[in-house]
């Protein structure tokens, strides 16, 4: 807790040995934007707690691990206090586990866990006060783990089937974003696991939406057919 409740630190910037967060680290400074380093393994609990003047996108590295409770929490609570202004969350982890309340009104519109192969654990609460928060999975198992939770704000979801996004994906709140397969071609979104009911319009809260895919092995996106930055695989 070092710099805990330091209202003048507004930027950070981490050694390359940085394995632990420690908990209540940064808790209620003025982060205004956050850079995990990579290695980083483990994030205290109320490691940023009651910051909500964050912004953009938060990368969670593929180093981390576990994720503590309340992690990147601002204490609102019932539509009561601020929520920050993070436009999305990425989590590059292939296995981790995430606490109670970790994401919690973070003003995410997204979090992107297509690149999570073991969702270890996933507490309760974690994305509340997000409303209408599109979580990504690609497998079921993931998505199912999420679903399971208790939670009280109304998400949407999505099962990519095996594909992630891309770097340079545009994501935009209430539109669901498209996702990219080596050896595969994306044909759409649909509310049935068949996909025979194409998603035209807006999706709606607490439903599940389901990635379409056909085989393109000639245009794979390793290949020389696609021009597409896929950045951490």
């Amino acid at each position: 807790s070092a710099f805990e409740n330091c209202k003048s630190l507004k930027n950070v910037t981490f050694r390359g040995d940085t394995k632990n967060i420690g908990s209540n680290a940064f808790r209620a400074t003025s982060l205004t934007s956050l850079t995990l380093p990579d290695g980083l393994e483990t994030i205290g609990a109320d490691a940023f707690y009651g910051i909500a003047t964050l912004s953009g996108m938060l990368v969670i590295p593929e180093s981390v691990t576990k994720i503590e409770k309340e992690a990147f929490w601002t204490g609102r609570n019932n539509g009561n206090g601020p929520l920050s202004d993070i436009s999305g969350i990425r989590v590059d982890s292939p296995k981790i586990s995430i606490g109670n309340s970790a994401f919690r009104a973070t003003g995410a519109n997204y979090i992107d866990l297509t690149r999570v192969d073991e969702l270890s654990s996933w507490g309760d609460w974690v994305l509340d006060e997000n409303e209408s928060c599109i979580i990504y999975a690609k497998s079921g198992s993931v998505l199912n783990n999420v679903k399971n939770s208790q939670h009280v704000t109304n998400y949407i979801y999505a099962l990519t089937s095996g594909g992630i996004f891309a770097e340079n994906t545009a994501f935009s709140e209430a539109t669901l974003a498209t996702p990219i397969q080596d050896g595969y071609k994306f044909e759409g979104w649909y509310s049935d696991e068949a996909c025979t009911q194409e998603l035209t319009g807006t999706p709606n809260v607490r439903d599940t939406y389901y990635a379409k895919w056909s085989k393109d092995e000639i245009d794979s996106i390793y290949g020389t057919g696609k021009n597409v930055d896929l950045g951490i695989i």
